[in-house]
C-alpha cells in the first residue's frame, strides 16, 4: 500500500510518460487558514484543484511532507488547479513519471535526493505480542489482494505487510516510521483512534495507545537517516 494521490487501475495501455495536454492556473482565493484539495481521474482526464507545488512533489516522488526540503517560500502555500488529458489508464508508477515530467516542464523543477538524520519512530512488537490477524481467504481459498481504506481516525487493511501500517502512521504523525517488528507476511487489521484535535479531557485513545491495544504494536522514539528530496530549483508555472 502506498498512500497515493493517484489511485488508478493498471491496464495494458503501454508506458505513457507525459500528459497529452495540461493546463495549470492559480486556484481562486480561499478563506484564510482554509485549504481545499480535490482530485478526480475519469475518462482520460485528471482534474485537480488546490494543489501546492510541494504536494505535487510529494506525490510525484512518493515521499511525505517532512521529506521535502528547500524551494521558494510559496512552495507549500500557492495553490494551483490542473486539468490534464491522459492516454489510457496508467499505473501509479506511470502517473508519478508523468507528474515528474509535468513539474520539470512547467515548474522547471530540479531536485536531488539525499539522506538526513532526523527524529522518527520505530514500530516494534509490544509486550504481550502482536495482535495482527492472518488474511481471510475467499470462498475459493484465495487471499484477497492487498488494500487499505483510510479515514479520519481509522485504518482498515486487508492482506498487507506491516510496512503498510508504518507508512499509514507516517501520514498521521508527520514523522518517519521504521518497521522494526520483524514480522513477515501479510495481515488483516483495523485500527481506530481519536485524533488529537478531537480529544477533550484526555478522552479517547491516541494513535499510540490504539496501536498497542488493538494491534499489539508500539512506537518508540529514535533517530535515523531518512530519504529526502531537496528542491534545487522551482519556478511558478509557465503560461498555458
Amino acid at each position: 500500500m502506498r498512500y497515493l494521490l493517484f489511485a488508478v487501475c493498471a491496464m495494458a495501455w503501454g508506458q505513457p510518460k507525459e500528459f497529452e495536454v495540461a493546463s495549470i492556473h492559480p486556484s481562486p482565493p480561499q478563506e484564510p487558514g482554509h485549504m481545499s484539495i480535490g482530485l478526480s481521474i475519469d475518462k482520460g482526464l485528471m482534474r485537480a484543484s488546490g494543489m501546492t507545488a510541494k504536494f505535487l512533489i510529494e506525490q510525484a516522488y512518493d515521499v511525505r511532507d517532512f521529506q521535502v526540503t528547500g524551494g521558494p517560500s510559496w512552495i507549500g502555500s500557492q495553490q494551483y488547479d490542473i486539468n490534464a488529458k491522459i492516454d489510457g489508464d496508467p499505473t501509479d508508477e506511470q502517473m508519478r513519471t508523468m507528474m515528474q515530467s509535468l513539474l520539470a516542464d512547467r515548474f522547471h523543477l530540479e531536485i536531488h535526493r539525499d539522506k538526513k538524520e532526523m527524529p522518527c519512530y520505530a514500530l516494534v512488537v509490544a509486550k504481550g505480542g502482536s495482535k495482527l490477524k492472518a488474511p481471510e481467504a475467499d470462498a475459493e481459498g484465495k487471499h484477497k489482494d492487498g488494500s487499505m481504506s483510510m479515514s479520519r481516525g481509522s485504518f482498515n487493511g486487508q492482506g498487507l505487510p506491516v510496512k503498510a501500517i508504518a507508512h499509514a502512521v507516517e501520514q498521521v504523525l508527520g514523522r518517519a516510521v521504521i518497521d522494526r517488528t520483524g514480522l513477515t507476511g501479510k495481515f488483516d487489521f483495523k485500527l481506530e483512534w481519536t485524533p488529537d484535535e478531537a480529544r477533550t479531557d484526555g478522552e479517547g485513545a491516541s494513535i499510540f495507545t490504539a496501536l498497542q491495544e488493538q494491534l499489539g504494536l508500539k512506537l518508540e522514539s529514535t533517530r535515523a537517516p531518512v530519504d529526502i528530496v531537496v528542491v534545487d530549483r522551482l519556478e511558478k508555472p509557465t503560461e498555458n
